[in-house]
């Protein structure tokens, strides 16, 4: 027999060979190597160091700050950045505070003219409704919808937070201005934090891009446009909450992703999506939707169809929408809705408020040239998942779910004027942002050996560039909300067809004074909708301001004409008659208009003030 402390076969010989220590050696304990060699050699200098003693700590620290730098200007471009860049962030509270910083300044120098600007257009809907400004308003605006005038949805959180804003500063602008610019910096940082959590490349750049592009001016400047702000902050929140929920399984983790979700489906109810949305993340990370999955998010989509079938019901009910579009009709508006979105996103120029509207003909070939582009990129995204990964499936999917609620597919108010706007894709562009980015990362890091790839110094700074391009353009766009003369001029500059636009901005030159302005745009809109009593009164009103009593007397007898039951009508017409000195005339509409509304105020102050000057013109006759 063998002795077990001979060489037998060699294994043991050099088992003992392999443990002997060098002379002058000493070794770490508990040391763990890594690809046969150890930290400690994994430290030593290179062949291709330029020195072989170690780097001195103020040129670690540089270089250390210059890759932070780096991988936030432009962590699409850097792939280093992006393979590190979820430990580099977590591991240095300071990193993370100063991107965080970072992007919050950058959305004040994007915003900053909109601060100080004014209320416009549909701000009117929750300035002028006496809900907002009554002590009973917060309970009518839950449980009385129709309290809000000229609002056909039901979208209570929005007009409690109009309600509590104006208990602390009124109607002035700037405090409504700050608060949306508040709540989008928050969008913006819970964006990137869960873009990290999702461990998604260049996630803070995407933010970066989400929180200056000038596609979302329309929802920060615009106050109305609060509610795209709202709904996106809650489901962003109610992502957060299921992820985590994911990760614990605690009841009340639920609850926080049901209370979010029901939060933003009464800020705006795109937020109905959302179910669809966290199914896509699982397929996403799993391949597959199990039942387990669907039985997880089906609570979710009943209460969500359950609000927005309410929604739906009010709208119908408090507006009059009148569909003519064929299934075929609504499927190239939504194609050429998504290319139109993805367009302006890759290239932000000609924004406007107010986009004209394309005509829409299933007969016509050449439409279904938008429908064959979508289907093309998804079926050819769906082809190279096994190469590429579902990531960019999942994010082109994320962009046209999340859209899905306005690309005509159910019939909406603002299809009249427009089928797309810049704060429709709020939400639903960070999917074309996240692929955009990661095609970018990629096609970086396969290239990163050739000669004309730039160096990581020049891919920051590119980075850098784009970011300062689109502040520019922001700050540009920003500029039409002063006031309503910019907004209603910006609109006709660039759609002058636009329904009412020529009568708005009519009304806004009218304000300041300017009544040949005023005239001349109401000239132009009375072309386009000669039947229109709003646009005849004013036009009236405007003429008997410039003293053309008989020019203003065919507007405002028509409007009469027009709407022989309605009572204001009666009053211009009975206010012109009696600057006509026609006292018996005038009186006589007075008492029609009372007739019709007996507690009309305005009419009884009317016909007592015409009564004195018909006393006063008899006087002076007998005199």
């Amino acid at each position: 027999m063998k002795n077990p402390t001979e060489p037998g076969d060699g294994k043991m010989a050099k088992r003992k060979r392999h443990n002997r220590r060098q002379p002058g050696k000493t070794r770490a304990p508990n040391t763990v190597q890594r690809n046969g060699k150890s930290p400690q050699a994994s430290r030593q200098p290179t062949a291709h160091s330029s020195a072989a003693t170690s780097p001195t700590p103020t040129a670690t620290h540089r270089w250390r700050a210059w890759r932070m730098l780096s991988s936030m200007f432009m962590p699409a471009l850097n792939a280093t950045a992006n393979a590190n860049e979820n430990s580099n962030v977590n591991a240095n509270a300071n990193a993370n505070a100063f991107a965080g910083l970072l992007l919050c300044a950058l959305i004040a120098l994007s915003y900053f003219p909109a601060v100080f600007g004014g209320l416009v257009w549909d701000d009117g809907i929750w300035a002028e409704t006496p809900a907002i400004r009554s002590l009973a308003g917060l309970w009518d605006i839950w449980f009385a919808p129709g309290a809000i005038h000229n609002e056909a949805h039901y979208w209570p959180v929005l007009y409690s937070l109009f309600y509590l804003e104006h208990a602390l500063w009124g109607l002035a602008p700037l405090g409504y201005h700050l608060v949306n610019l508040l709540l989008h910096a928050a969008v913006t940082l819970l964006l990137w934090r869960l873009l990290r959590r999702l461990e998604v490349p260049g996630s803070w750049f995407i933010a970066a891009l989400f929180a200056v592009h000038p596609m979302h001016v329309e929802a920060v400047a615009w106050v109305i446009g609060r509610k795209d702000i709202l709904a996106t902050l809650c489901y962003l929140a109610a992502m957060f909450a299921y992820l985590n929920f994911m990760q614990q399984r605690r009841r009340w983790q639920y609850a926080a992703v049901m209370a979010w979700f029901v939060v933003g489906m009464l800020s705006k109810s795109i937020a109905v999506t959302l179910p669809a949305t966290l199914l896509l993340w699982h397929w996403w990370k799993q391949g597959r939707v199990t039942g387990a999955d669907g039985m997880r998010v089906l609570p979710l989509l009943v209460v969500g169809l359950g609000i927005a079938f309410g929604d739906v019901v009010l709208t119908r009910l408090t507006e009059t929408i009148v569909s003519t579009y064929s299934l075929f009709d609504r499927m190239i508006i939504a194609a050429r809705a998504l290319c139109f979105y993805v367009g302006k996103l890759l290239l932000p120029i000609n924004l406007a408020v107010i986009y004209p509207r394309w005509g829409v003909d299933a007969a016509a070939p050449q439409h279904w040239v938008y429908v064959a582009a979508v289907g093309a990129a998804l079926v050819g995204l769906w082809s190279l998942r096994h190469r590429f990964g579902r990531g960019p499936l999942a994010a082109a999917l994320f962009f046209i779910i999340a859209l899905s609620p306005t690309l005509g597919w159910v019939d909406y108010g603002y299809m009249r004027f427009a089928y797309v706007a810049d704060r429709f894709q709020y939400l639903g562009g960070i999917g074309v942002f996240a692929l955009t980015v990661a095609a970018l990362s990629r096609g970086a890091q396969h290239w990163r050996h050739h000669r004309w790839m730039p160096h990581a110094a020049w891919q920051a700074a590119a980075g850098a560039l784009v970011l300062a391009v689109l502040v520019t353009l922001s700050w540009r766009q920003a500029g039409i909300y002063q006031n309503e003369t910019a907004f209603f001029s910006h609109i006709v500059a660039h759609n002058p067809s636009a329904l009412s636009v020529h009568y708005n901005l009519g009304n806004a030159y009218r304000q300041q004074g300017r009544l040949d302005e005023a005239l001349a745009m109401y000239r132009i809109a009375l072309q386009k909708r000669p039947r229109y009593a709003k646009l005849h009164t004013n036009l009236g009103l405007t003429l008997m301001q410039r003293q053309q009593l008989d020019a203003a007397e065919q507007h405002l007898q028509f409007v009469v004409q027009l709407q022989p039951r309605e009572p204001n009508g009666m009053l211009n017409l009975a206010a012109l008659r009696a600057k006509q000195k026609r006292y018996s005339e005038s009186i006589a509409l007075y008492q029609d208009a009372l007739a019709l509304a007996p507690e009309f105020g305005v009419a009884h102050d009317g016909l007592r003030l015409v009564l004195q000057q018909q006393a006063a013109a008899g006087e002076e006759s007998a005199k």
